[in-house]
């Protein structure tokens, strides 16, 4: 079995407190050569570890993990609101080796 693991910070704020138009422009970059990589990849099975920004999930409820089948953005910092796409694929058996 093979695996990739791919971290990437990002911020709420962009578009609000933007850097210079280089710096975004370099963000794009990596982020569109990270997209890349993990296409190459062609993974079976992504794992996020994510905390939606505590928005989601409280300390008192906070699950040991959360899998991902649906999303719907709230329009919070002036982004668009209403259901996201989430791929489903996860949803076939998978074989594990012995």
């Amino acid at each position: 079995m093979h695996a990739y693991l791919h971290c990437l910070s990002h911020s709420p704020l962009v578009g609000y407190v933007d850097p210079a138009q280089e710096v975004l422009d370099e963000v794009n970059g990596v982020i569109a050569s990270a997209r890349e990589r993990i296409a190459a990849f062609s993974p079976e099975l992504v794992v996020l570890f994510a905390p939606d920004h505590y928005n989601g999930f409280f300390y008192d409820v906070m699950p040991p993990f959360c899998l991902g089948v649906g999303a719907t953005a709230i329009g919070d910092f002036g982004s668009a609101a209403g259901e996201l796409p989430v791929l489903l694929s996860w949803r076939r058996p998978v074989r594990m080796p012995s």
